[in-house]
């Protein structure tokens, strides 16, 4: 049964094999944006919270940012203590992604992959170490230290992730090597979003949403359809180096291991900046890519607002999956191809797949 909150986030329905652009169909309703206005300012980050319960956290953070930004505040930067909260539940997110969801997608035994779930420990205790979580990484994720696997992937790249998932035995590693031979043949060209240290960027897109009184679909970036995700860090020097899903797949891995190691609390950017009299634009790096608020002020009650998540950006109807979905064959399996690409991009809605009739079935 759908919720009212599912109603209000909508749906996706992928149809591969067909062209551009009704390959991909966002169905959005216009119903948050009107929810928000006329709201107190200050129960904005807590009312968005709720609504995106997914990452709820990041728009509680992102949202108060906004708001100061529109206040006045040149460029409101996050306390060390919501950089940490940040760090954690993006490290749950990826965990659950990484250590259920792909050895399922795999066909692996759940009772296995259920135990290196729950012996997280960031999920299990809240304040878990990151010595505990690289134990964990070392002992049921990785089948080597942290350390040492992200050093050989930054210096040998996709050869030698290849040769790791072939040969380690933990279900993550047996779960990208299944996804190997279906992932790997979508080439994806990178395009990755910019906002961080781009001024011209950061104005652009304020401007785009501010003109957008109906808001459904992500701006343009440069007349070109960007791309948003854990391989899109503005801190990740091989951002640009990700050419198929595959490699975006193995990036959230990636990410999580940056994230637990020992300057992983700053891995993350974030950014607000004042955008014009009563305007203020925010940011925040998350699990799925960045996440963008912007909002006017009507004294202390929101005037109007937008909300971009990295969905947004990742299934446009001229983005990057709706062109990897269209390379491939009309009615492609559930479980094939496109259940791995949606598991790359990883959208925050629910969605399903189309076979050429129009019979919807579950993707993943």
């Amino acid at each position: 049964m759908t919720s009212p909150l599912d109603a209000l986030a909508g749906r996706l329905s992928l149809s591969p094999g067909r062209p551009l652009p009704d390959n991909l169909r966002r169905h959005r309703p216009q119903g948050i944006e009107r929810l928000l206005r006329g709201q107190p300012a200050d129960a904005l980050p807590g009312l968005l919270a709720s609504l995106y319960s997914l990452c709820g956290h990041a728009h509680r953070l992102t949202a108060h940012r906004a708001i100061r930004a529109a206040q006045g505040d040149a460029a409101p930067r996050l306390a060390p203590a919501d950089m940490l909260s940040l760090q954690r539940h993006t490290v749950r997110e990826h965990a659950r992604r990484i250590t259920l969801d792909w050895p399922a997608l795999a066909g692996l035994d759940r009772d296995r992959t259920m135990a290196v779930f729950r012996r997280c420990p960031v999920l299990a205790t809240p304040g878990g170490d990151e010595g505990d979580m690289n134990a964990w990484l070392h002992a049921d994720v990785l089948g080597m230290p942290a350390a040492a696997w992200r050093s050989s992937l930054r210096r040998e790249g996709e050869a030698w992730l290849l040769q790791w998932c072939e040969t380690a035995a933990t279900p993550t590693a047996r779960a990208l090597c299944v996804a190997a031979a279906q992932a790997r043949t979508l080439r994806i060209a990178a395009r990755p979003l910019r906002l961080q240290g781009d001024a011209a960027a950061q104005r652009a897109l304020a401007v785009a949403l501010a003109a957008s009184p109906g808001f459904v679909e992500a701006p343009q970036s440069g007349g070109v359809c960007a791309e948003t995700g854990p391989w899109t860090r503005a801190n990740d020097p091989a951002a640009r180096t990700h050419q198929n899903a595959w490699m975006r797949l193995a990036a959230r891995l990636a990410d999580l291991v940056h994230l637990c190691a020992p300057e992983g609390v700053a891995w993350l950017a974030h950014g607000a900046i004042h955008t014009g009299l009563n305007e203020g634009l925010a940011w925040t790096e998350t699990a799925r890519g960045l996440l963008v608020h912007w909002l006017r002020l009507d004294g202390a009650r929101v005037a109007d607002c937008r909300v971009l998540a990295p969905t947004d950006w990742n299934f446009h109807p001229r983005g990057l999956v709706a062109q990897a979905l269209a390379r491939l064959p009309a009615g492609e399996a559930a479980h094939g191809p496109t259940a791995w690409l949606v598991a790359a991009f990883d959208p925050c809605v629910a969605h399903e797949c189309l076979s050429p009739a129009h019979e919807g079935v579950a993707c993943a």
